[in-house]
């Protein structure tokens, strides 16, 4: 192997070390690269039956890393989701469980909806983060919630007022 050498005489520098996490979905993506090539190969060479499985879980679990991953890190000023959750079951007398749970009784999925349509206007996440972080529901699950908080806050004032008392709450505590 032959070292390269900068203009300036002295040997390039490394690149930066990777977070723990940033890290694990790197290895994570050269693992799924690693299953393709080999579906690929399976293809012309051996059948291998059992690896379509392996890279459809891995293909799986990479959105669910990154959506925990993005939870569990950022800046101190970002919104999280977390906390929209959190204030959202205060304000509707609900636990955030009952909110993360899947029963359907209309005061939770009003509750759940609402938080939906909040993390949809207060954060930068994709409709498939939000949906992840409310217990691995489907994005167009999160898709109709944000649609129909929209239509609902124009009819009822008490989901009006809960959007701005809620919204009010999550900016003051992260000064945005």
């Amino acid at each position: 192997m032959k070292l390269e050498i900068a203009p300036d005489g002295l040997p390039p520098r490394p690149p930066p070390p990777l977070s723990d996490l940033e890290a694990i979905l790197v290895e994570l993506r050269n693992i799924n690269y690693g299953i393709r090539s080999l579906i690929r190969r399976s293809r012309t060479e051996a059948p291998l039956l059992a690896l379509h499985r392996i890279s459809d879980a891995i293909n799986y679990l990479i959105p669910r890393m990154r959506a925990a991953i993005n939870l569990a890190i950022g800046d101190a000023a970002d919104v999280k989701m977390k906390d929209i959750l959190s204030l959202t079951a205060r304000h509707f007398g609900l636990s955030e469980a009952a909110i993360l749970s899947p029963r359907r009784f209309r005061e939770i999925t009003r509750a759940r909806q609402t938080a939906m349509f909040l993390c949809k206007e207060l954060t930068p996440r994709a409709y498939t983060e939000i949906a992840l972080f409310f217990r691995d529901r489907d994005h167009t699950t999160a898709m109709h919630a944000v649609r129909h908080i929209e239509e609902l806050k124009t009819k009822d004032k008490y989901i009006a007022t809960a959007i701005d008392t809620i919204s009010k709450q999550i900016k003051d505590k992260h000064n945005v």
